[in-house]
């Protein structure tokens, strides 16, 4: 029952992500899947619970790509620069397609969502800063956990939909300067030398000295 309520999720998510939210009635979304609307209200009570666990999946889907970019070859700087890069790309994406869908009706579910990651995202961000500070690309009298909480929240600030600063942000470029400016502070000599490596942009280091 579970493997095959995971399978609608992942089915009515594709449906979702091709054809968006709110024009989509139970029976439209049965058809697109190619069973019927007794099956899927078999699994889900609702619509409703559908595109809580559409918005779950996305948060689930974002998690699995941030692992995957934990395993490849990069160093801690590199790693929070392209994880934040990530975040920044896929809450782009989503909230550029369903902000005025998920907006005013289903936004707090989208929220109670990301405060249910927030904790394995600051997991993340602890275990990277500390491996930073044992491979001396962090400085070790760093408080790890006020700033995975700090780095956290800039992250969320940036990009969740009802902040205002988001429009400020629109590019990657921008969001280099952003982490630049975030990390640079915590980096040791040769973190710092790793930080202007991982951001795409030219800094000028007269100009910083």
């Amino acid at each position: 029952m579970k493997s095959k309520r995971l399978y609608y999720i992942n089915k009515i998510s594709e449906v979702f992500l091709q054809n968006g939210i709110n024009s989509l009635t139970v029976d439209m979304i049965a058809e697109k899947i190619g069973v019927t609307k007794k099956t899927l209200y078999n699994y889900f009570e609702s619509k409703q619970e559908m595109i809580e666990c559409f918005l779950d999946y996305l948060a689930i889907k974002q998690k699995k790509e941030i692992s995957k970019l934990a395993k490849q070859e990069l160093n801690p700087i590199e790693l929070l620069v392209q994880t934040t890069k990530l975040l920044y790309n896929s809450y782009r994406f989503y909230r550029k397609k369903f902000e005025i869908e998920i907006q005013p009706r289903y936004q707090e579910n989208f929220q109670n969502i990301i405060v249910r990651r927030r904790d394995e995202l600051q997991e993340f961000i602890l275990l990277n800063l500390n491996k930073g500070i044992s491979m001396n690309y962090i400085e070790h009298d760093l408080n790890v956990n006020f700033a995975s909480k700090f780095l956290l929240l800039g992250v969320e600030n940036l990009f969740l939909s009802d902040n205002r600063l988001s429009p400020l942000f629109n590019g990657e470029k921008e969001i280099d300067h952003v982490l630049y400016y975030q990390l640079k502070g915590i980096c040791t000599p040769r973190g710092l030398e790793h930080l202007r490596k991982s951001v795409n942009f030219k800094i000028n280091l007269l100009q910083e000295a």
